[in-house]
């Protein structure tokens, strides 16, 4: 019998809002405004299985399980302040949608909203590559693409908070960044093959997504944020300051700046 899980709410999920974004373009200051609204299913990476936030959730809920042939070496990890796991295959089979039945019972709202922030790699891995997907809670979804216009902004970002290992305002900086041009362009690579394969999905599946950007998050956070929420038919009476701060800076601009000028053929992928 699987292990019953642990201080789950009665509200069961019936809509399911997905902010399906690529790193860097502000989805986690926009989730922390949508968490304190209070009606749009507290959205979070749940499907990061390398967060604290996860390993507390596995901890409360029951799942997922380590397989029984990696509870030692788990025990071990842990010990030695590492995750338990290296990847979803060290679970039980059928554990991972275990956890995500429960968390999405235990983090909706009471309007029966569950959210979710879910970059591509997360939802292949921890989604597509073990048979699961949006629609695995049997509710509707509402689909949300946050990218960003200026995409070698977006690159240099990801170089910095790769670096420094400080992925938003309120990360201790841990290591010092250093301009590294090469690493930029791959960072725009990944950021194209990214969003061509969610606009691939999304199309695959007939989603018609509501589009939002970093650009309009910067230029009008109220209106964005309320568009957000009319797709799960919430509305808010104030929209909450984000409790995180935009990064970026000098720094990052004149890292933009001599990146433009050194490889002037990315120019296209500056728009603001």
């Amino acid at each position: 019998m699987p292990r019953p899980f642990r201080r789950i709410a009665a509200v069961a999920p019936d809509r399911i809002l997905v902010i399906a974004s690529v790193e860097r373009t502000g989805s986690t200051l926009l989730c922390s405004v949508l968490r304190a609204t209070g009606v749009a299913g507290n959205p979070i990476e749940y499907a990061n299985i390398h967060t604290r936030n996860f390993l507390r959730l596995a901890d409360e809920l029951g799942a997922p399980r380590l397989r029984a042939g990696r509870r030692t070496i788990g025990r071990l990890r842990r010990a030695a302040g590492r995750y338990p796991w290296r990847d979803a295959s060290w679970f039980e089979d059928g554990s991972f949608a275990e956890y995500l039945r429960a968390v999405a019972a235990a983090r909706a709202t009471a309007n029966g909203v569950f959210g979710m922030k879910v970059h591509w790699n997360q939802y292949r891995q921890h989604l597509l590559d073990l048979g699961l997907d949006a629609g695995s809670w049997g509710a509707p979804v509402s689909w949300v693409r946050l990218t960003r216009r200026n995409e070698v902004a977006q690159a240099v970002s990801f170089v910095r908070a790769s670096q420094t290992r400080s992925w938003n305002s309120n990360m201790e900086v841990r290591a010092g960044a250093s301009y590294d041009a090469d690493a930029i362009e791959a960072a725009l690579g990944r950021i194209a093959d990214e969003n061509a394969s969610w606009d691939r999905y999304l199309a695959g599946i007939g989603a018609d997504p509501l589009h939002a950007t970093f650009e309009d998050l910067i230029g009008d956070l109220d209106g964005t944020v309320r568009r957000i929420l009319a797709t799960v038919s919430a509305e808010a009476t104030v929209v909450p300051a984000p409790t995180t701060e935009q990064q970026s800076g000098s720094s990052s601009r004149g890292w933009i700046e001599r990146f433009l000028s050194e490889r002037p053929q990315h120019r296209h992928r500056a728009g603001g």
